[in-house]
């Protein structure tokens, strides 16, 4: 399952902590996740997502108000993973918080350009100038070096 594919244009995806150093880890399409507030969404194959929930009142909630979501672990310390199908990702989405993908505006994407060319011929200015002055001999002073 690509979650960079389904989910990418909206959402963070990113590779696995576990597998970072592994060779070939990022061509495999099962190490990348979607991180969330309250946890994070993974595959579990080709049909179903897990949402492993680090939040108790949101563990509980949302095994209270939707029940046709499995919960595959369910363990004391606040945390639950839960089974659910690829239509029931908006549902589990308001829960978790996925972390959404930043987007310029067009306004501001364009005012970024304008600003990152103007810096640019103002560096470009202040080079030139300062790599003639260094060529140049200050005047008096000799071009060769005494010995």
């Amino acid at each position: 399952m690509d979650l960079k594919l389904l989910y990418g244009t909206r959402f963070k995806v990113i590779l696995d902590e576990s597998v970072k150093l592994e060779p070939g880890a990022r061509s495999d399409l099962w190490n990348y996740l979607i991180p969330c507030k309250n946890g994070s969404i993974y595959p579990f194959s080709n049909t179903l997502l897990e949402y492993h929930c680090t939040a108790r009142g949101i563990r509980t909630r949302l095994d209270k108000e939707h029940p046709e979501i499995e919960v595959r672990n369910w363990s004391d310390d606040g945390e639950a993973i839960f089974l659910f199908q690829l239509d029931q990702f908006d549902l589990i989405a308001k829960y978790a918080r996925p972390r959404r993908k930043r987007r310029l505006s067009a306004k501001h994407r364009e005012k970024l350009v304008k600003a990152g060319s103007l810096a640019l011929k103002s560096y470009r200015k202040s080079n030139s100038k300062s790599d003639q002055t260094a060529l140049k001999p200050a005047k008096g002073a000799s071009s060769h070096v005494n010995s």
